[in-house]
């Protein structure tokens, strides 16, 4: 009775991955490094297969061909790259033996743009605009960022009063309050 060859195996342990996913900047080259092990061939014979599948800005699923890198003799198999573009990427390293059986590892990747500073823009009261003093006056402004608005801080400060406020915009950015002793 012939016994049915063992498969190979495949494993990435690089990037090194937080909560499973390693965060890179759009541009970087991001380096992988996997090792494969296989009972039926000398591992310097093995190569590894990587792909890339991300869901573009459309809402597509995007599947993308990134190369293949040789293993060395004692099972590693380095392949770098910096081809992804903006979002979150299941790469895969897969290795096949020569009896046509493989194994997969999987890496998850997000690739990220530069960081932006947020913007603030005071809407009202108007620059130079008078009041009495004692008179209540409302403020409005408007921050902006690329992510979650209301987990900034708006501090409202006065050359002449000092700190006034401090508070987190809403969702939509809009930051407000009212002061009676300026």
């Amino acid at each position: 009775e012939e016994e049915t060859p063992a498969p190979p195996t495949v494993e990435i342990v690089l990037p090194n991955t937080k909560d499973g996913t390693a965060e890179v900047l759009l541009g970087e080259v991001v380096d992988f490094l996997a090792y494969a092990t296989d009972d039926s061939d000398p591992l310097d014979q093995l190569n590894v297969v990587w792909v890339t599948e991300w869901e573009d800005e459309s809402g597509q699923l995007r599947t993308v061909d990134l190369g293949t890198s040789a293993v060395d003799a004692q099972g590693e198999s380095l392949f770098a790259t910096g081809v992804f573009e903006l979002g979150v990427h299941t790469v895969t390293a897969e290795v096949t033996d020569s009896d046509g059986l493989s194994d997969r590892d999987y890496v998850t990747l997000r690739v990220v743009g530069e960081e932006v500073a947020p913007q603030v823009e005071i809407t009202l009261p108007e620059d130079g605009a008078e009041v009495l003093v004692g008179a209540a006056v409302d403020f409005f402004g408007l921050a902006e960022d690329d992510g979650d608005t209301s987990l900034l801080v708006v501090a409202w400060t006065s050359d002449v009063d000092g700190l006034l406020d401090t508070m987190s915009p809403s969702p939509l950015g809009l930051a407000q309050f009212e002061i009676d002793t300026l």
